[in-house]
C-alpha cells in the first residue's frame, strides 16, 4: 500500500453568493496548498455576478441551489467523496500549509 492510500483525502466545500470580488483568492490559495488530496466543491446561490465563470476557471465542482448557507453546507456535504469536510467562506485566504497542518 502507498503511502497516499493512507492519507485522508478533503473536501473543501465552500457557499457562495455574489463573491466575484473574494473567490478567486480564495481558490487560489486553496490550489496552493501543500495537501494535495483535496476536492473543491463551490455551491453557489444563484449569482448574478461572475462567481460561477470564476470557479469555472479552477476546474472545481459547481453547484447551483437557493438556499443559505446552511442548506448549501449540507448539500455538498453529502455530495462530497473526501473522508474529510472543510468549509471555508469564499472571502478567506489561507496559508500553504493549512490543510496539512489540519
Amino acid at each position: 500500500m502507498k503511502r497516499n492510500d493512507l492519507v485522508a483525502s478533503v473536501s473543501v466545500i465552500i457557499p457562495t453568493k455574489n463573491s466575484e470580488r473574494t473567490l478567486q483568492r480564495c481558490l487560489e490559495s486553496i490550489t496552493r496548498q501543500t495537501y494535495e488530496r483535496l476536492e473543491i466543491l463551490v455551491v453557489d446561490g444563484e449569482s448574478i455576478d461572475n462567481t460561477i465563470k470564476i470557479a469555472e476557471k479552477f476546474h472545481v465542482t459547481i453547484f447551483t441551489i437557493k438556499g443559505e448557507r446552511t442548506t448549501a453546507k449540507n448539500f455538498a456535504s453529502k455530495r462530497a467523496n473526501g473522508h474529510l469536510v472543510l468549509f471555508l467562506d469564499s472571502d478567506m485566504v489561507l496559508e500553504p500549509t493549512v490543510i496539512e497542518d489540519c
